[in-house]
């Protein structure tokens, strides 16, 4: 658990941790040089709970170090992460632990949902992709699996560590993600919700939102380079993966066509059943809701037209597909 500067949160965050049903653990909090009261609080905890071990950072190494910090420090045969404002569910690591084991996965996550600065639920975070197939497909569009509610194994970690070049800043999760897939790691999700996000205002993704849209189009189109083998116009990608602010019509054009082509090839190229080639191609139409609800809310006026066209030409074609429908209701 990284922890900066992460009053008046920190206290249920890590009785979260403390209380859960899997009681073999080792709590390791590291303060990153924290200006308000987050290291004494973790001190006071170590000492009520042996299992608690805290490391102080002299100075403010961020996110990305501190990670890596930790994965290095860690002692256990997993890893699992968790954010210093969120809620872990009593079970989580317990469920996440056994359904790694039971499907030999390297890294798993879940589902989460939003709670509020004071703690009130919100809604649920709807996921598109569950099992590894759905997941590394979804890697070329979209970041497949939540970043702090993940389990793993400790040899995935000795064998990636997180990034710290500057094109990872703030997307080192994707990022990682990206290289991990590409080695044919196991990734999952699982389908319940095991953990609380909370809608901090002062979160890092709040404050460096700019910085972090712009690595997000960077490591998707290398990533998608990579898999097609060949050259690909970064405001292309940038539609492609829903991160496009004012964009041509033929641009808007091209980024749908190249999830066309990315879900064609990845269909040939795996051995896939007929239903789970009917899934990925509903994990596809899912990101073409998402990239026409974005061009509704943000484009011109001719953008906005082609969008909720888009929209209504897919919600059409697919009604009788209960998960992509399912996926729609969610979003409103």
């Amino acid at each position: 658990m990284p922890c900066y500067n992460a009053m008046p949160f920190l206290k249920e965050a890590v009785e979260s941790i403390i209380n859960q049903t899997y009681k073999n653990l080792e709590i390791l909090c590291i303060n990153d040089g924290s200006s308000d009261d987050t290291g004494e609080v973790l001190e006071k905890y170590a000492k009520i709970d042996e299992r608690i071990r805290v490391i102080h950072n002299e100075k403010n190494l961020k996110l990305i170090a501190t990670l890596n910090k930790g994965i290095q420090l860690a002692k256990g045969a997993y890893i699992a992460r968790m954010d210093a404002d969120d809620v872990s569910l009593p079970d989580r690591i317990e469920e996440l632990l056994s359904f790694l084991k039971k499907n030999s996965a390297d890294l798993v996550s879940c589902k989460s949902r939003y709670i509020s600065e004071a703690g009130k639920l919100l809604s649920e975070i709807p996921i598109k992709c569950f099992d590894a197939d759905e997941i590394k497909y979804s890697s070329y569009f979209f970041t497949p699996i939540g970043h702090a509610p993940l389990l793993a194994k400790r040899s995935l970690f000795d064998e990636f560590l997180y990034s710290e070049s500057e094109q990872a800043l703030h997307v080192e999760d994707y990022e990682l993600w990206t290289r991990i897939l590409q080695n044919d790691k196991s990734i999952l999700n699982y389908n319940k919700v095991l953990y609380h996000i909370r809608i901090n205002q002062e979160s890092v993704s709040r404050k460096h939102e700019e910085i972090q849209i712009r690595n997000f189009i960077t490591c998707a189109n290398k990533h998608q380079e990579r898999f097609l083998n060949r050259k690909i116009s970064h405001n292309v990608s940038a539609v492609s993966v829903n991160r496009s602010n004012s964009v041509s019509y033929k641009t808007i054009r091209q980024g749908i066509a190249l999830i066309k082509e990315v879900t064609e090839k990845y269909i040939q190229s795996h051995p896939l059943q007929k239903q789970k080639s009917k899934a990925i191609k509903a994990i596809s139409e899912m990101q073409k809701i998402d990239i026409s609800i974005q061009l509704v809310k943000k484009g011109k006026l001719f953008i906005k037209i082609y969008g909720a066209a888009l929209f209504i030409q897919i919600f059409v074609k697919n009604i009788s597909n209960r998960r992509l429908i399912q996926y729609i209701k969610s979003k409103f």
